[in-house]
């Protein structure tokens, strides 16, 4: 048995639907597993921690008729459970999210309403960096772009009262009625304004509305095994790029890299990792979307994808079928169906899957991670 500990919130939040052990893999595991099987490809299962992994937090703030709670939604419900000793939580993130509940109490602060669209904190975001183990704390306001001098005092005191913990504090500012959790706006308070990361010994930048990895150690495995197969003669293009995480790290294993991504805040990012590099990165962005990035193809050897869980278009899976100049291909796919739809496209295209692993990146969800390398 490999059973860790029993998690006090197991069955009552709607983040853990699996124990935190090995002896309970995700049901995709073994459709995964007879996947590769059958065409004859030995996959490998890789697992990191199976507590303290998560280094990236989104916390609904409400009150429960009693007090303030802040935490996960239940399954199919607008009820926050209060998650204060999350086991896959880094322990900065339950930390931080303890005291500033007593500074809200403190000071009055109202949490957010559904049903009326009142009350300010609507949920609270955590960001340990990796590598400093600082936390990145950014507030979700119920307003437009003005942060009450309450909020702007609390992040100050605390920032002054705990430097080695604490890293930064952003504003958001969403008033809209609507489940999306950011608004467009931003706003950056008190510590550290810039959050870098290291992946390979390559810095990345992130803004804190940037898409950024939550097991953040066990993605860097996926990094050395992708940097693995890469030659340097190899020149990579990268959909899908976000902030360039990959790209950059990957950018001293390979000739080239060249990112292509169309959100315009990780764009911004990317150019402020390019600023921070000594030497320079052998890594440019293509701030562009899918179609305009399909054109390119023709100029490479390498193609990288880490699509959404919906997967790839079906007209870039005939762009790259046709495509003459691909050698090799990486695929990172967060969604198991759809991967499996378009690598079989691929197979019809001629392609073969020369390597695969399934990384256990959500340990207690029904996630797995599918991590392939496919050759002509």
């Amino acid at each position: 048995m490999h059973i860790t500990q029993e998690c006090p919130h197991f069955n009552q939040c709607s983040g853990c639907t699996l124990p935190l052990s090995l002896d309970y893999k995700p049901k995709i595991y073994e459709k995964a597993l007879d996947f590769f099987k059958n065409r004859e490809i030995d996959a490998q299962f890789v697992f990191g921690e199976l507590t303290q992994w998560r280094y990236r937090a989104k916390l609904a703030v409400r009150n429960n008729g009693k007090e303030i709670v802040v935490g996960l939604f239940k399954s199919h419900s607008h009820e926050v459970e209060p998650i204060p000793h999350c086991l896959v939580h880094h322990p900065h993130v339950n930390w931080i999210i303890h005291v500033l509940k007593e500074q809200f109490e403190k000071f009055g602060i109202k949490a957010y309403v559904e049903n009326t669209n009142t009350g300010l904190v609507r949920y609270i975001q955590c960001v340990v960096n990796k590598d400093s183990e600082k936390v990145q704390v950014s507030f979700v306001l119920n307003q437009e772009k003005n942060c009450p001098e309450v909020i702007q005092n609390i992040a100050f005191d605390l920032q002054q009262k705990y430097p080695e913990r604490i890293h930064s504090f952003w504003v958001n500012f969403q008033p809209s009625v609507t489940n999306v959790i950011f608004g467009n706006d931003w706003l950056y308070i008190a510590g550290e304004e810039l959050f870098t990361e290291t992946y390979l010994h390559q810095q990345v930048a992130f803004h804190p509305g940037s898409f950024g990895q939550a097991n953040p150690k066990l993605f860097e495995k996926i990094l050395s095994e992708i940097a693995l197969n890469l030659n340097l003669h190899d020149q990579l293009l990268e959909m899908y790029a976000g902030v360039g995480t990959i790209g950059i790290a990957l950018s001293s294993h390979c000739r080239s890299v060249t990112c292509c991504e169309k959100n315009k805040r990780s764009f911004e990012a990317f150019k402020i990792s390019q600023r921070l590099d000594l030497k320079p990165l052998k890594c440019i962005y293509h701030c562009e979307d899918q179609l305009d990035t399909m054109r390119r193809l023709s100029g490479f050897n390498t193609l990288l994808v880490d699509p959404p869980r919906k997967g790839l278009a079906k007209e870039l899976v005939d762009e790259i079928n046709s495509n003459q100049s691909l050698e090799k291909i990486f695929y990172i796919s967060c969604g198991f169906d759809s991967f499996t739809r378009d690598v079989e496209l691929l197979m019809d295209g001629g392609w073969k899957i020369k390597s695969a692993s399934l990384y256990l990146l959500f340990p207690g969800t029904e996630h797995i991670e599918t991590v392939v390398v496919l050759k002509k």
